[in-house]
Parts: structure tokens; C-alpha cells; sequence
């Protein structure tokens, strides 16, 4: 079982992104996060202000994840190939 820290609180999954709660002594924070290649990638942190979490914060994060995994999908190909040539 994991241990987890009071102050982290896991509240959502969308297709590999997580929405963390952070509580700190004078704010509510929350912070997107996903993982990629057994990393975990802090995408867009802000500070909550109201009861939902406004949709330009959601699209920075969606648009960030999409990045990353364009990224890795891309790193991936290049160490396969680095791989087949170091082999022949």
C-alpha cells in the first residue's frame, strides 16, 4: 500500500492526467500532473480561487500532456533505432 501525504490528494483521472490538491497554510493550490516513461511530469500548477477549476487551466494542461507525450513517442523512436545500428 502506498503511503501518501496528507496534503496530496488525488482527485481525478482523464486519460492520464492527474489533478492534485496541495493544501498549504494560506492557499489551495492544484497541480496537473502525468507520467511518462515511469516519470512523474508536473505539467501546470495555479492557485484555486473558486469552486471549479477553470477551463483555460484544464487546456494548458491537456495541451502540455499532449507535448510530452509527442516527446517521449518520438525518444522512443530514436533509442530503437540507436539500438538496431549499435547491434549491426
Amino acid at each position: 500500500m502506498q503511503k501518501r501525504c496528507r496534503h496530496v490528494v488525488e482527485v481525478m483521472f482523464v486519460t492520464d492526467l492527474r489533478r492534485i490538491r496541495i493544501k498549504a497554510m494560506e492557499c489551495i493550490a492544484r497541480a496537473f500532473q502525468t507520467r511518462s516513461s515511469n516519470r512523474d511530469i508536473f505539467l501546470h500548477q495555479f492557485v484555486k480561487k473558486s469552486g471549479r477549476v477553470p477551463l483555460n487551466e484544464m487546456r494548458t494542461a491537456q495541451q502540455r500532456m499532449s507535448e510530452v507525450k509527442t516527446m517521449s513517442s518520438t525518444l522512443r523512436r530514436f533509442k530503437t533505432r540507436a539500438l538496431a545500428r549499435a547491434r549491426t
